[in-house]
Order: C-alpha cells, then sequence, then structure tokens
C-alpha cells in the first residue's frame, strides 16, 4: 500500500519534486479559545538563516509578531503569532491569491446547551493549484479520487486488493494529466506571444499543427521540472524549426514571468513538510484528525494533496459549563427546601 501512496504523491509533486524535501519545515498551531478569538502560530525551522526570509505560502503583514531564535544544535526558528477576534477575521487574512499563497477557509460555531458548550472548528485549505486548462475528471473519476483521499489521506482500511491496484492504474492517468495541464498553459503563453508578434513566418496555425508533437517533446522537461522555462522554449524552437518562438516569448514575457512563477509557487508548497495543529477547549468529541494528544489534533502532510482538491480539517469538543452545574444543583435544593417547608406547613394544620 506504501508503494501506491508514494508514486501517488510523487505525481502530485511533478513526479519526484516532494523528494527534494527542501531545506524548511513549516508547523501551524491554531488555538480556540472559549470567547471565540483564534490565535494563530507558524513556524518556519531549518538549518540555515534562509529561513528567515523564507517565501511562505502564507499573506504575512506586518500586524504579526514575529520571534527569531537559534537553538544550540544551530536549528533556525521563525515563529509568527497573531491573534484574530473570529474566523471571519482569520479566513480573510488567508484568502488565497491565484499562483501566490494558499486559501484558507475558518469555521467557528459556538453552541451552547445549558450544561455544556460544543465547539466546533472548520479550516478548510482551497485546491491551489494554478493550473486549470484541463479538468482532472477528464483523466481520473470523482470516485477514484475519493477513495485515495479514504485510503491514503484519511487513512481507512482497504476493503480489497482491487482498491490499490486501481489507485495505482489512477496514478499514471493522474501524471498524463498533470503533464498535459501544465503544458497546456505554456502552450497557451507560446500562442498568445505569437499572436503579438504576428509574423507570416510563426503563424498560430503551424503552432496549432504541431501541438501534439510540441507535447510529446516537451513532457520529459515538465515532468523533471529542471531548468523547465529555458528548455521548454528551446524545445519548441526545434520542433517548430523557427527561432522566432524567442520573439514570440518576448512579445509576452508578462505571461511567461506569470508561467514561471505559478511553477515556482506549486514546487514551493509542494517541497516544505507541513503540520497543522489545532487546540480546542474542553474534551474532544469528533475529529477527522489522524493524531489526537489530550486536546490538540495533529494533521501532517496533507497540503500536497490540496493539489487536486480542497482539504478540510475538522475538530468538535465540549467544554463542562460547571456553572451551569451549580445553578441547577442550587436549584434543586432551593426546590426541594421549598416543598418540604410547604409540606410541614400543611401538616402542621
Amino acid at each position: 500500500m506504501m508503494a501506491v501512496r508514494r508514486m501517488f504523491i510523487q505525481c502530485l509533486a511533478g513526479s519526484g519534486m516532494l523528494l527534494l524535501q527542501g531545506c524548511f519545515e513549516i508547523e501551524t498551531t491554531t488555538t480556540v479559545h472559549r470567547d471565540g478569538t483564534l490565535a494563530r502560530s507558524i513556524v518556519v525551522s531549518g538549518d540555515s538563516a534562509g529561513v528567515y526570509g523564507h517565501q511562505l505560502p502564507f499573506a504575512i503583514d506586518s500586524t504579526w509578531s514575529f520571534v527569531r531564535e537559534r537553538t544550540d544544535t544551530n536549528k533556525h526558528i521563525l515563529t509568527m503569532l497573531k491573534v484574530f477576534p473570529d474566523a471571519e477575521a482569520m479566513s480573510r487574512a488567508f484568502a488565497r491569491v491565484d499562483g501566490k499563497t494558499l486559501g484558507i477557509q475558518v469555521a467557528l460555531e459556538k453552541r451552547f446547551r445549558w450544561f455544556t458548550t460544543v465547539y466546533s472548528y472548520r479550516e478548510r485549505y482551497l485546491k491551489f493549484n494554478p493550473f486549470n486548462s484541463i479538468p482532472i475528471t477528464d483523466y481520473i473519476s470523482p470516485s477514484e479520487i475519493d477513495l485515495f483521499f479514504r485510503h491514503e489521506v484519511q487513512k481507512e482500511p482497504y476493503g480489497a486488493k482491487g482498491d490499490s491496484l486501481a489507485l495505482r492504474d489512477a496514478g499514471r492517468r493522474y501524471e498524463e494529466w498533470d503533464l498535459r495541464n501544465i503544458f497546456e498553459s505554456y502552450y497557451a503563453e507560446v500562442l498568445e506571444g505569437v499572436r503579438r508578434l504576428n509574423d507570416p513566418v510563426l503563424t498560430p496555425d503551424l503552432v496549432g499543427q504541431s501541438k501534439e508533437r510540441l507535447y510529446q517533446a516537451a513532457a520529459r522537461c515538465i515532468r523533471s521540472r529542471s531548468s523547465a522555462y529555458d528548455t521548454l522554449g528551446t524545445i519548441f524552437e526545434a520542433v517548430l524549426h523557427s527561432v522566432k518562438v524567442c520573439e514570440a516569448m518576448n512579445a509576452n514575457a508578462e505571461g511567461f514571468q506569470s508561467f514561471q512563477e505559478k511553477l515556482r509557487f506549486v514546487d514551493r508548497v509542494m517541497a516544505a513538510p507541513y503540520a497543522a495543529h489545532v487546540v480546542v477547549p474542553g474534551v474532544i468529541t469528533d475529529t477527522n484528525g489522524p493524531a489526537v494528544e489530550g486536546n490538540k489534533v495533529t494533521w501532517r502532510d496533507f497540503v500536497p494533496y490540496c493539489y487536486v482538491r480542497d482539504y478540510e480539517l475538522r475538530v468538535e469538543s465540549r467544554v463542562t459549563n460547571w456553572w451551569a452545574v451549580i445553578v441547577s444543583g442550587l436549584f434543586v435544593v432551593v426546590a426541594g427546601v421549598v416543598i418540604v417547608l410547604g409540606g410541614l406547613r400543611k401538616g402542621s394544620f
């Protein structure tokens, strides 16, 4: 089963990018307070001072507090802290900027039930794939995606051997979709550059007629991500037998810059080991988190799966309202005394 998971993850990461694992680790902790405020910490750690200038996949501004430290083992740690008045404010702070930051939507529901108060916290990580030219459902069915998330993300046991075989086949189709999806975005930028160049030697029709040959030649480069931007331009020139490709790229420089930034964003998100903790008041009664310790739930390395679809962290807890228990107890005692005294008065006549 682990072989299936490794293969699918490698496909998600661009055929092996996750194996690089970067130099930095990202860890977030969200503490839910009884008054509905939310404290968020983001910790970036690594073996170099580059941690302090690391480009995070979150929108962090000057309203956060920053703490820098260096441990005895020469590990560098950057901690960012902020308290949000409510879930809506936190959601606004983590709004997605396509191709630049992860989008996170937060919801907190507080239900008062006299003796107890129930807290329901949800944190949804939005799909971050900036390349959306080809729907994934053209290659993988929704049921296959659900199967993968149930078994490999939620850690549900396999019901049959056929499930793992189905995922292995879906992994191969996934890679084909991913390569073609990224290629389609690059191809669209080339086509726009050709239109802007408006040169009779290199026309949109000529590029269109060579589209499949261009993909077959470029697929290996996209898969490896090795100097993809420069190498893809060279490949297109070779297939089209035209040095005008370079001029077309210059004619659409902003489009190619955007494409390159999107590639870097994806690889940056994929490469960082990621852990999320949620601390809630009271006793945890329900969660989809794989690890629970006291009133803290932990999810690890789930972010790469958000390349495919949204992923939600969910936890519910219950707090005993002891004041309500005491008030109710006193009410019962007082009511009992009143009833007894009333009976004694009736008996005296």
